[in-house]
């Protein structure tokens, strides 16, 4: 008798990162030259200007290298790439990069919920797009050297920046468009780790969720 195919549509894909690789990137020296600072220059890498919008409202601005708050920059950089990293190889559909993931945060009943991951259907920018031009985006402000005149930037925030009320998630995001999947991220000393368990999308020829019925 054959083995019997796995019967839901669904892929995992998983990753780990060190926490230590990311510190190099962003704490190195700056390079004579360079409009960016190393941290600005890895979140334009890959994270979106959603993403780094939701950066600057967590963390406010950018601590010296030995401070504490930046050892949580890298934590959350480093979970947020082996979550997009773990998205990636849960989708078996179509070819991901960087910038086609998004991991967002939930609006749950106490305010902030829970991480998810949206495969956008078009790829994500690290600057401002139609769906998020009312916000400013750091990365700009920096490199002409103006963003110590823009007060309404996060990072000029003595704390990081909290709305007075709760958010919906269109009205944290705007529209979103694209496939959700479900993502979890964990830390451990020198490590990040995610999971993700993404919808294996029927193919070109399926019917009625006949994906699900492929053999791995």
């Amino acid at each position: 008798m054959p083995a019997r195919p796995f019967p839901f549509p669904l892929s995992i894909g998983t990753d780990i990162c060190r926490t230590a690789r990311i510190h190099k990137l962003i704490s190195r020296p700056a390079v004579e030259g360079q409009k960016q600072s190393p941290l600005l220059h890895f979140m334009n890498r890959f994270l979106t200007f959603r993403e780094q919008n939701d950066f600057w409202k967590k963390f406010g601005t950018i601590p010296n290298v030995a401070d504490k708050k930046f050892d949580a920059i890298t934590m959350h950089l480093a979970g947020r790439w082996a979550a997009k990293e773990a998205v990636i190889k849960a989708v078996g559909y179509r070819q991901v990069k960087l910038m086609d993931v998004e991991i967002l945060r939930s609006r749950g009943p106490n305010g902030v919920g829970g991480v998810f991951a949206l495969i956008r259907d078009t790829p994500g920018s690290p600057t401002p797009t139609e769906e998020s031009r009312s916000a400013p985006t750091a990365v700009a402000m920096e490199s002409t050297g103006t963003i110590r005149k823009v007060k309404i930037n996060p990072r000029m925030q003595d704390e990081p920046f909290h709305s007075e009320k709760e958010e919906s998630l269109e009205e944290a995001y705007g529209e979103l468009e694209g496939q959700i999947a479900k993502v979890s991220i964990s830390h451990d000393t020198g490590y990040a780790t995610a999971v993700c368990l993404a919808a294996d999308q029927p193919m070109e020829g399926d019917v009625g969720g006949e994906a699900a019925a492929r053999m791995p």
